[in-house]
């Protein structure tokens, strides 16, 4: 501020420097010419007085005589100590009769000069006539003699412009004195009005301090910062929500600036899309280079930034990303980045293939049942059945209904433990349940089986564990698992039903003698229609269902799952739940 006083004062100063020095000097020259023609004038008629007085001659008539006047007129004007002035005499018709500086007879007639013609109508005349390129004024003043004959009176001078020239070093000598003057008065001037000003508190300005004109714009001031002090914290909140929700956000979210440079980005993102984590402190990568460089995801970002919006479905590491790239615009609805949101959907494909594979393995597991008890009823309908074997036709009927019956049920259990997992149902509530009760139920209900396929059913009970859960989940979970224990046994094996304790855990046991499992194979069993021993799937009887039925309520009643399990040898299942205190 300071600064542009000193400038506007200074300016000021110099323009009415220049104004003054001119109007100064057309005032010396009007007050110069006025005195020139004043002196010229007394001058002349001086002169012309003194010609008229000492030589009034009469008129002459003969030649001779004119010739005397003639010569006693020259030698007046002659005899003048005119100095810078010139002296002219015309004769009334118009010759030059003297000239004190050029010879008379190289004249021209001077009957049509302004002060020569004046003079002779009126008995004096004035006029001024200007050389541009001498840059010079001539001043003339003419006076009529007693005689008849015109006397002028000349004086010549510099015009303003050339006196300006002759003065050129004076002048800019006091142009620079007056502006050097004017310099220093206009910075005590800033200092001076700039302290007071320089000593408010903007931040908190008070009323009347330093100048009273100055207090409508510190009202204005402290109602705007008080303003702006509310709208600053209200914008500061709604940015640390908006970072908070975007950090906690399962999607991934990244904003790019037209440089590629990335404004914000969450962990979601950086996790999705580079598989890294951020460490706590880490710097945050500042360039989308650094997070993923698939040329899919490169396109689509070029492309948003020219305004079209993508979508694509992404397969990064095990993964399956669903990734929506929008241009991201400002007020002026031009194109200022990107705006990437990550969705990671590997859940929702996976679920998708499981439902088609389910789909496919319950349509053919229908099929077969169907087709064979289609098959035997058309034979016994077309009457080819002989009456002895009517009996064992309708066994295989009722067996295959009976399988069918079994399927249907464990669909329309898997599909009420499917429902009862998405509503987030948990089955740890109600009274405590004995295991060891559920087990001898599970040992009686399959003794009868045990027996027919030659496999020693027996239990151990080291522990009596009570475990928060519908006692009917905790039977289809032993029963699912014991059952599969004798289906994959071998004549003369053994499974063992047991209770135990483990790392603070408690839970059932079901450990079989039998085939055993491979190990690239022991993370598929809990599949829905997955069967281990592919040959002999014909033969045992089942749907497939048993064990993925014992994964999904060991989920819904807050257990897990360890399973055990040595080729040829035999398999062991523990099913632990934290203990209640």
């Amino acid at each position: 501020m300071a600064k542009k006083i000193f400038k506007n004062f200074v300016l000021l100063a110099s323009l009415t420097l220049v104004v003054l020095v001119i109007t100064a000097l057309f005032a010396f020259g009007s007050y110069v010419d006025r005195n020139t023609r004043e002196e010229l004038g007394y001058e002349a008629n001086l002169i012309a007085g003194g010609f008229n007085q000492g030589y009034s001659l009469e008129q002459a008539g003969t030649p001779g005589e004119k010739r005397a006047r003639d010569r006693e007129e020259l030698a007046y004007f002659r005899s003048l100590p005119m100095g810078t002035k010139r002296v002219t005499v015309v004769k009334p018709d118009g010759s030059v009769l003297f000239d004190y500086d050029v010879d008379a007879g190289r004249l021209g007639n001077h009957k049509d000069r302004p002060e020569i013609k004046s003079a002779f109508e009126t008995g004096k005349g004035l006029s001024e006539r200007y050389s541009d390129t001498l840059a010079q004024k001539t001043i003339y003043y003419a006076v009529r003699l007693d005689n008849g004959d015109v006397m002028r009176l000349a004086v010549t001078r510099n015009t303003l412009l050339a006196v300006l020239y002759d003065m050129s070093a004076v002048l800019l000598f006091i142009a620079a004195l007056i502006l050097g003057l004017a310099v220093l008065l206009a910075r005590k001037l800033a200092r001076k009005i700039v302290e007071p000003i320089n000593r408010m508190d903007f931040e908190k300005p008070d009323l009347g301090e330093g100048y009273e004109e100055l207090d409508p714009l510190l009202m204005r001031m402290r109602s705007q910062k008080e303003a702006l002090a509310v709208k600053e914290a209200e914008i500061l909140n709604q940015k640390k929500e908006l970072e908070s929700i975007i950090k906690n956000l399962t999607e991934g979210f990244i904003l790019i600036d037209r440089q590629n440079r990335i404004i914000s980005i969450n962990d979601s993102a950086l996790d999705l899309l580079s598989g890294k984590t951020l460490p706590v402190g880490g710097k945050k990568p500042e360039s989308l280079l650094e997070v993923t460089r698939q040329p899919l995801i490169i396109d689509a970002v070029e492309s948003a930034l020219r305004g079209e919006k993508n979508e694509l479905e992404l397969k990064l590491g095990s993964r399956n990303i669903y990734l929506m790239v929008s241009p991201m615009l400002n007020y002026e609805q031009q194109v200022i980045g990107a705006m990437l949101n990550a969705v990671d959907i590997t859940d929702i494909v996976q679920r998708e293939e499981l439902r088609r594979e389910f789909t496919a393995n319950v349509s053919h597991e229908l099929k077969t049942p169907l087709t064979s008890i289609s098959g035997y009823a058309e034979i016994m309908k077309s009457g080819m059945v002989p009456p002895e074997d009517m009996v064992q036709f309708s066994d295989k009927i009722y067996s295959e209904a009976q399988k069918l019956i079994g399927l249907v049920q464990d669909i329309l259990t898997l599909s009420r433990l499917d429902a009862e997992q998405e509503e987030q149902r948990s089955f740890v509530t109600g009274e405590a349940q004995s295991l060891t009760d559920i087990l001898l139920h599970v040992k009686e209900d399959l003794e009868f089986k045990a027996e027919s396929m030659e496999v020693e059913l027996v239990t151990a009970f080291p522990c009596e564990p009570a475990i928060h859960a519908p006692a009917r989940s905790l039977y289809r979970i032993a029963y699912n698992l014991a059952e599969n224990a004798i289906k994959y046994n071998r004549k003369g094996g053994k499974v063992i039903l047991s209770t135990l304790v483990e790392d603070g855990m408690t839970g059932l046991s079901v450990r079989d003698t039998g085939i055993g499992i491979d190990k690239q194979e022991q993370g598929r069993i809990f599949e829905r229609f997955y069967r281990v021993d592919k040959g002999r799937s014909q033969e045992i009887e089942g749907t497939g269902l048993g064990l993925s039925i014992v994964k999904k309520a060991v989920l819904l009643t807050g257990g897990k799952i360890v399973l055990t399990s040595i080729p040829g040898e035999g398999t062991e299942v523990r099913v632990l739940w934290e203990e209640k205190k």
